[in-house]
């Protein structure tokens, strides 16, 4: 579920935000004892031969290894042990490889209304409360009737986990490849929800249950890279991309990130080769621009702190839209970063139609076992002959990537032959997106009560067929396959 951080409402400072959104929520390492590091090397990719003596010398112990990347992970109960590993010639970067909260953090309170709501359009008995999936075309009359997704193309969704027994999550899952890239929950299972529902929205099956996805009949991986309170390292992601690499994913759904300071050259470095590894080996990432209202183009304010991955080179950056195709308050935004639009729900500004539920947010699905966390008008459920399967009504950067995600899949399942190189997949999703043009006047103000957002004001710059708020538009399901 999505979780909010409190901020203030001020106008930051470079200084004061490196401080506001890098330092808390902390950072840090699992547990007592000897400290968790990562070692970057000179090079780019491959590992000096004599790595773990270099590592030994400074008085640290390799742990594991990326040679893909360069990298290493240490340990070390020596407090010189990061400058002394830093002072050794082939060495780029050592940093501590924290732990961090990952979960773009959002406005998650409230309760919605319930009313009777709107039947099915003729697909999976939860689908006429899809709202954000009709805004983008991906309906029975829409791009399912041109394309519903290839088997052989995969979508590696980097999150929680799976609920590997969910019936729209299950059929679609490569159980036997998904993998938990989490030292501390090593099992596949799903303890927070915000996985299983991205893992819904890129490819819930139509088969007469729930919801349906995206593209609903492409294969899925589901790489554990967050705990059930949503943390991870971006050692662990790293680690992920590459495995998703390796086993020839198509596109990578990373609905996660973090605000870090580009002179931390760990991070930054180790998640830069990350995805460059993945997109040269054809996987296209998908990442959300997070939920604070800043202009991530805004150098006065973010001075070199970058949102990872969404602001890296090869990412496509994603932010939110509501129910009336404007800006979800909370998103983020940027003329650099933000590359399209999908909907991520705005359940402040942008109420749905009649008959749908959840309040302007979007509806996924969920494991049984994390139910209770959501609030009761905030739940789905939809029983039959098999039992009872769990929904939830969520808002957020991270609900609009599965979906651009799974219009990716559906443009390589269509006009791949039969895969097709990142670049070429971004480039259509680009050209088929429904440009969506700056408001006018340009500059928004969300009436919000203190410490939702890192700033309450938003002004798009950019023109009708790219800007700062919308990138090249909103996906475009039937657009992208009918080209």
């Amino acid at each position: 579920m999505e979780r909010i951080a409190k901020r203030p409402l001020v106008a930051l400072g470079a200084a004061a935000l490196a401080l506001t959104l890098v330092a808390p929520g902390g950072a840090r390492t699992d547990g007592g004892g000897p400290q968790r590091y990562v070692v970057v090397f000179t090079g780019g990719s491959g590992l000096p031969a004599n790595a773990s003596k270099l590592v030994s010398a400074a008085g640290g112990t390799v742990t594991a290894t990326l040679p893909q990347l360069g990298a290493v992970r240490a340990s070390s109960a020596r407090g010189d042990f990061a400058a002394a590993a830093a002072s050794i010639p082939q060495v780029a970067g050592v940093g501590v490889d924290a732990v961090r909260q990952l979960i773009p953090s959002d406005d998650a309170g409230g309760s919605a209304p319930r009313a009777a709501a709107a039947p099915s359009s003729g697909g999976d008995p939860l689908s006429g409360q899809q709202w954000d999936k009709a805004r983008i075309g991906a309906t029975a009359s829409g791009s399912y009737a041109v394309q519903r997704g290839r088997r052989d193309v995969v979508v590696a969704v980097l999150d929680t986990g799976a609920d590997t027994s969910h019936p729209d999550i299950a059929p679609n899952l490569d159980l036997a490849r998904s993998r938990s890239f989490v030292p501390s929950e090593l099992d596949l299972q799903d303890h927070n929800g915000h996985g299983t529902w991205c893992l819904s929205a890129v490819a819930a099956p139509l088969n007469g249950v729930g919801i349906a996805g995206v593209a609903p009949n492409v294969t899925t991986l589901a790489l554990k890279v967050l705990d059930r309170n949503g943390d991870g390292s971006f050692s662990g992601i790293a680690q992920a991309l590459v495995y998703a690499a390796d086993q020839h994913a198509n596109v990578a759904s990373l609905s996660l990130g973090a605000f870090v300071d580009r002179k931390d050259k760990v991070d930054y470095e180790l998640m830069r080769r990350a995805v460059a590894y993945a997109r040269d080996a054809g996987v296209l990432p998908v990442a959300a621009v997070g939920n604070d209202d800043l202009d991530l183009s805004d150098k006065q304010v973010m001075d070199s702190v970058v949102e990872l991955p969404a602001d890296l080179p090869g990412v496509v950056g994603v932010a939110s839209t509501g129910s009336l195709d404007r800006k979800a308050y909370y998103s983020n935004y940027g003329t650099q970063q933000v590359d399209v639009v999908a909907p991520g729900g705005d359940r402040r500004f942008q109420p749905p139609g009649a008959g749908i539920h959840g309040g302007g947010r979007v509806l996924g699905a969920w494991p049984a076992e994390a139910i209770g966390s959501i609030d009761p008008s905030l739940r789905e459920q939809d029983c039959g002959a098999g039992g009872c399967a769990d929904y939830a009504w969520e808002q957020g950067t991270s609900m609009a990537v599965p979906d651009v995600a799974g219009v990716a899949a559906l443009v390589v399942s269509q006009l791949g032959h039969p895969h097709m190189r990142p670049d070429d997949v971004e480039k259509v999703l680009e050209r088929s997106a429904s440009p969506l043009p700056c408001p006018a006047p340009p500059t928004v103000t969300y009436d919000v009560p203190p410490g939702i957002l890192a700033s309450n004001t938003a002004t798009c710059r950019g023109n009708a067929k790219s800007n700062g708020f919308y990138g090249s538009g909103l996906v475009d399901a039937l657009r992208a396959v009918s080209e």
